[in-house]
């Protein structure tokens, strides 16, 4: 157990793992899409990189500074979020350095044994710059008529980046077609092969698995004749450098010799090389330069923020005043921007240390296009070190880089969406799977909303298609599928501004043909959301590669659907099974009790991000309550819930009596299994799972647990300490590491089978043969003001049924009893599609989608019926406008109130419409008539509720601002809110607060000791049981403490290495205090 108590330099680390941030999976889109920056080329140099020292060897250039080795982490945010952005907004990028994390590495070429082709090709040498002996060219053709190949027997499952080379020329096609057949389809570029030739050139990145070879082909197809194509070589994979490292790691001197160019770029050394290699492609409309900076002050360092720098004619080259001007309004964007949503969405306090100008080497050679050099933070202070650290500081820097760039084109330029949230994969019968996702609020930009989605579907979660438009404003129904099959999806949102990053991974399973119509037993839930430095990237200590396979890829739910869809029941039949976030579940788009059994998928998840936070322990335990079984399966869940000091009382509680288990120990420090004899694993023996060198990610910390409750052990380490434990009824399975991380897929799939029949014994996955089954498949019409009554049919289980709707709404007038009666009268005419579900006290229920016409009566149109029943809520000082709306008897209707009164400031019209501006929070009760237009006029009335507060749902936060701090003093202030259901349950939603406090988020306080002074903004949410919340934003001063920017250092045109050996041994040892992977 390594616990060392936290120094209060490492407690601004600790609040990073509570920091607000958009759920930010890095998953390049593949190819430029059409955006605000279509038509634009871009030149991204990240900094620094391995290169061969002349007494060292190969070193950085800088050394490792509080976890942060600036050479590997400009890298990071030029590959992860920079690139991407520009990418995804629809700008051709290249990069100074090889811009893929893929350590494998193919080339091929017309005159070996990867290639073949088909029709005529004609060998040539005529001009000069290819890559091999030769290269050959055919013809252009309206029609296809000739095929070059190159194929590549991959040996590792990965994401590959692709390039290709040929020689350029005036008789080149300007539409070279390549086809790329990778794991998930066959994705098509266009080539101008008349420009860029004699050199490596970036297509996109697909994924390629072990199971087939990666084919890259090139047609003489052209929409011109007379013209040629030309085939010579292609590259797959980023590879390793002559360092031994990964390419991407190294300066980009190595990667421009590579690349083609001549030794006039890669000799002129590093610095100068990046602008340089630029100017040798040609075209470019900006360059950009990223690096982190450092104050050289004994650490830790007190310089803090962001600085931005443009070239001062210093030099010999001298820049044009207008090239001058451009490259400083450029540089004034990237800064602002930075610095504004830094201090928006993370630190208040960011440090803006403007704009400056240098004889720097690597502005000084940019000569044809504006160009700037940012040093967007400090990596020799902790603060800042942390955010270099931190995806989502990553992810707001380089989302501001990109917005600085679409805005010097210009001023008015839409941002692009972030990605999709609330994802829900739902059967919906005959072979279709729904998928539903909500829109992500930028809180920052305006712009940034989605007007449609794309989405991608794969067959194994992992090689997706390129996508197809969504079918639906918010929804995508996937049609054709086969019974049995399973589909996994993503989706991404697009507005004029361009396409977002991807949403996680979901999928579905159709039911197979033995189970027919039976109900959907199965729902996993995607709940591994956590995404900070220990689940992104781990510099360790030294100069040593960083280790990528801790990374959250937002695809956990992939390998338990995939053992799920080969799981057999007892009697032979399948499993099919829906997904979802567990947002979904949280906002109640997902109930849990639609299903036999619920999978919680929690992986690394910790109290970074909650496992089970209070609403999802409230849910959870409902849905055990109910009969509903449960396998949960992370590494970090006890510890969360359960450890010595932190958790609340409900916690441990939850922890204890309804996932039955106790907490023992942090960690296991073992990464093998054995099954316990007489439970479900019985048998198994050495089951291995992730421990760095697997295929999944690492597990960090496997909880050591207790029984509780009643629960058993089923799994042991191999010390004798309990991984797992079941519970028989409703049964159970709790593991304290990931499921999906166990390292032979063959094991992982007897696992979940035994699982899955453990879970839910009563499941056949046989239509008939257990089960309960709705008979009822129609109704007959119904009439507006006639009597009706029909009375649901089921088959199974054991009687008798209880009935509800689960889906869609009766007409008006009709209910449906718990014993399948359906009657009523109905009052409004139309076609109403519903579906009904039938449980038993024991087996899986039944559900079915029904469809019940109502046809108009003899009169014109039946009683009025008012057809609303709920209004949406006001909030004070905004405009409201509803609509009421009416059905029956004869349009149109006059409207009225007759009972109560409206909120001040509210008017309801005679055609029905609600509208104004109200004043003050109020919930208002309160009836309408509406009456029709008839000789002889019938009316219809409802009693409506109209709440109006700050926020949704009537609950308010009465806290107007709190009072100031010391630091080093003990600090405590009560938050308060009025309205709601209790209990409430309190976050901090943006921002943070000062280092040293806590909030309480069962009673609201905030406390603790303020480490650091300053002024500390932050946004908190209340939520209660009914899930309304309300927001309001505070701030805390903290006083007495010492401020000093410090002054500033930055990337020069030698490397430096002895600078940062000093700052480098202080801040491992800082380091090495906090050294747990989950910090909080």
């Amino acid at each position: 157990m390594k616990r060392l108590a936290i120094s209060s330099a490492l407690v601004f680390a600790l609040l990073l793992c509570l920091a607000p941030g958009s759920e930010v999976n890095a998953d390049p889109h593949l190819r430029p899409s059409s955006g605000s920056l279509s038509g634009r080329r871009i030149f991204v140099s990240p900094g620094h990189g391995w290169y061969l020292h002349s007494t060292l060897g190969w070193t950085t250039q800088r050394g490792n500074v509080n976890g942060v080795v600036e050479d590997f982490s400009n890298a990071l945010l030029a590959i992860d979020y920079v690139i991407p952005y520009l990418t995804n907004a629809g700008a051709q990028v290249v990069c100074a350095r090889e811009r893929s994390f893929n350590t494998q590495e193919f080339f091929g070429d017309n005159g070996d044994t990867t290639y073949t082709s088909s029709g005529t090709w004609t060998n040539s040498s005529n001009v000069s710059g290819y890559y091999g002996t030769n290269y050959r060219w055919a013809s252009t053709s309206l029609t296809e008529s000739a095929v070059s190949r190159w194929t590549f027997d991959i040996t590792a499952e990965g994401r590959y980046p692709v390039y290709v080379r040929y020689t350029a020329g005036s008789d080149r096609a300007t539409d070279a077609l390549y086809r790329v057949f990778h794991a998930g389809g066959t994705a098509s570029v266009a080539v101008n092969q008349s420009i860029q030739g004699g050199r490596w050139l970036y297509l996109g990145e697909w994924e390629f698995n072990a199971a087939s070879d990666a084919i890259i082909e090139l047609s003489n197809q052209s929409a011109t004749t007379g013209k040629v194509v030309i085939a010579d070589g292609v590259r797959v994979g980023g590879g390793t450098g002559q360092s031994g490292h990964p390419r991407y790691e190294e300066q980009s001197t190595y990667w421009a010799e590579l690349v083609g160019a001549p030794g006039s770029v890669y000799n002129a050394g590093d610095v100068s090389c990046r602008p340089l290699h630029m100017e040798w492609w040609g075209g470019f409309d900006l360059f950009l330069s990223m690096h982190s900076n450092a104050s050289g002050q004994t650490p830790p360092s007190s310089a803090r923020g962001t600085v931005t720098y443009t070239y001062n004619n210093g030099g010999s080259t001298q820049h044009s005043s207008a090239l001058l001007a451009q490259s400083v309004a450029f540089a004034q964007l990237i800064n602002d921007q930075i610095v504004d949503d830094m201090r928006a969405l993370h630190d208040s306090t960011w440090v803006d240390r403007g704009l400056n100008s240098a004889n720097f080497g690597e502005l000084r050679s940019a000569t044809s296009c504006p160009s700037a050099l940012v040093e967007t933070a400090f990596h020799d202070n902790i603060q800042d070190a942390a955010w270099l650290r931190s995806p989502r500081g990553k992810h707001t820097m380089g989302r501001a880089i990109y917005k600085a760039v679409a805005r010097y084109f210009n001023a008015g330029a839409t941002i692009l969406p972030l990605p999709p949230v609330n994802l829900r994969m739902i059967n919906s019968g005959s072979g279709q799977v729904t998928l539903n996702w909500s829109a992500q609020n930028d809180p920052i930009e305006a712009s940034a909303v989605p007007t449609s989605y794309r989405v991608y579907l794969s067959n194994d979660g992992f090689a997706f298609d390129d996508g197809r438009a969504a079918s639906g404003a918010s929804s995508h129904v996937i049609t054709g599928l086969a019974p049995g099959q399973t589909v996994f999806a993503k989706v991404t949102a697009l507005n004029a501004g361009g396409e977002s990053l991807a949403s996680e991974v979901l999928c579905a399973r159709t039911p197979d043909a033995q189970a027919g119509t039976l109900p959907t037993p199965l729902l996993i839930v995607s709940g591994y959301d956590r995404y900070d430095e220990f689940t992104y990237y781990q510099q360790g200590s030294g100069l040593s590669t960083g280790d990528l396979h801790v990374r959250n890829t937002f695809d956990t739910v992939r390998r338990h659907a995939l053992s799920a869809a080969k799981a057999n029941t007892v009697q032979g039949g399948t499993w099919h099974f829906d997904s979802c976030s567990n947002e979904a579940v949280i906002s109640g788009s997902v109930s849990l009790t639609n299903y036999a059994a619920v999978d919680w998928v929690l992986g690394n998840e910790s109290t970074a991000d909650e496992t089970f936070s209070a609403t999802e322990q409230s849910l959870v335990s409902a849905f055990r309550t109910g009969g509903g079984a449960l396998l949960v399966s992370g590494s970090e869940i006890g510890w969360d819930l359960d450890r010595s000091s932190g958790p609340t009382s409900a916690d441990r509680a939850f922890y204890n009596s309804v996932l039955k288990a106790d907490y023992v120990a942090d960690s296991s420090n073992d990464w093998t299994v054995d099954g316990v004899s007489g439970s479900i694993f019985a048998g198994l023996s050495n089951v291995a799972f992730d421990n760095g060198n697997g295929f999944s990610y690492t597990v960090g910390y496997p909880d050591v647990l207790a029984v509780s409750g009643g629960s058993t052990a089923c799994l042991t380490y191999s010390a004798g300490v309990i991984a797992g434990v079941q519970f028989a009824s409703p049964p159970l399975v709790n593991l304290g590491f990931p499921l999906e991380t166990l390292n032979n897929s063959a094991t992982r799939d007897d696992m979940m089978q035994r699982i899955l029949r453990f879970l839910t014994p009563a499941y056949s996955g046989i239509s008939g043969s257990a089960g309960v089954s709705v008979v009822t498949a129609s109704l007959p019409n119904a009439t507006v003001g006639l009597s009706y009554s029909q009375t649901l049919q089921a088959t199974g289980g054991t009687a008798p049924y209880t009935w509800d709707i689960t889906a869609g709404a009766l007409p008006p007038g009709l209910t449906l009893s718990t014993a399948g009666l359906l009657s009523g009268t109905p009052a409004a005419a139309g076609t109403f599609n519903f579906t009904v579900r039938a449980r038993d006290s024991a087996l899986s229920p039944g559900t079915r989608p029904l469809t019940l016409i109502v046809d108009p009566s003899g009169s014109p149109g039946g009683p009025v019926v008012v057809a609303t029943t709920t209004l949406p809520n006001g909030i004070v000082g905004q405009a409201y406008s509803q609509g009421l709306s009416a059905s029956g008897g004869q349009p149109p209707y006059t409207w009225a109130v007759i009972a109560g009164s409206l909120p001040a400031g509210l008017t309801l019209a005679s055609n029905g419409v609600i509208s104004g501006t109200p004043g003050s929070a109020i919930v208002a009760n309160f009836t309408v008539r509406a009456t029709d237009s008839a000789a002889s006029p019938q009316q219809g009335s409802a009693a409506l509720t109209l709440t109006v507060g700050t926020s949704t749902g009537g609950l308010f936060i009465t806290t107007a601002g709190l009072p100031s701090g010391t630091a080093g003093s003990g600090y405590a202030s009560q938050l308060a809110a009025t309205g709601g259901v209790a209990p409430l349950v309190w976050d901090v939603t943006a921002g943070f607060l000062p280092p040293g406090l806590n909030l309480n988020q069962s009673t609201g306080e905030i406390s603790g000791i303020p480490t650091a002074a300053g002024s500390y903004a932050f946004t908190v949410t209340v939520t209660d049981a009914a899930l309304a919340t309300d927001s309001r934003g505070l701030s805390i001063a903290v006083g007495n403490g010492s401020s000093d920017d410090g002054g500033g250092c930055t990337a020069g045109d030698t490397p430096a290495v002895s600078r940062y050996a000093l700052a480098a041994a202080l801040a491992l040892l800082v380091l090495a205090a906090g050294q747990r992977r989950r910090m909080a």
